[in-house]
């Protein structure tokens, strides 16, 4: 249901699922991540809060590693932001084969960074990111390349306004 972009027939699907007598682990952990993407895409977070968190706790699995970064992608978004970095620092200590959603959660710890005014943890972070990641291909290193340009990019005008203001100093003092 969730290819279909059809969510709120994922959800109804994932209920069915769970009341059934029939349903083993991996149906139930496919039926909590389903019904938690698809409110995560309805922007309903609290309700899909439930279906990740539970999925969340086995990041060996794709969906529990993809449910660990929404949740801190939901704390990032509702603006928690020391839950949503305790929650990145959780999955970075979980060890997942996941890398694609580690180097996302990665993207966002830089971010944070940027909202606590840490600059520098922000740029190493990224930096780290496009020197240690290890695929090309799927967008992880371009994307951390395209915020660390944002931030020099930003830091460059800063420097440039200090110049002209000082400048500007200096014509009133003569």
């Amino acid at each position: 249901h969730l290819k279909m972009n059809n969510y709120e027939n994922a959800i109804i699907a994932a209920e069915k699922v769970r009341k059934s007598e029939v349903a083993n682990e991996a149906m139930i952990r496919e039926a909590n991540y389903a019904e938690g993407k698809s409110y995560f895409q309805l922007n309903n977070f609290d309700k899909a809060m439930t279906g990740l968190k539970s999925v969340a706790t086995d990041v060996k699995y794709e969906q529990g590693a993809e449910a660990k970064y929404l949740i801190s992608e939901i704390y990032y978004r509702q603006n928690n932001i020391q839950k949503s970095e305790d929650e990145i620092m959780d999955f970075i200590s979980k060890n997942t084969p996941y890398q694609y959603w580690l180097g996302k959660s990665f993207i966002l710890l830089a971010a944070i960074y940027i909202s606590k005014e840490d600059q520098f943890q922000a740029k190493h972070t990224l930096k780290s990111m496009i020197e240690n990641y290890n695929s090309d291909t799927d967008g992880i290193k371009a994307d951390a390349a395209k915020k660390l340009l944002v931030i020099e990019n930003e830091e460059k005008s800063e420097q440039q306004k200090a110049t002209d203001s000082s400048f500007q100093i200096k014509i009133k003092e003569q």
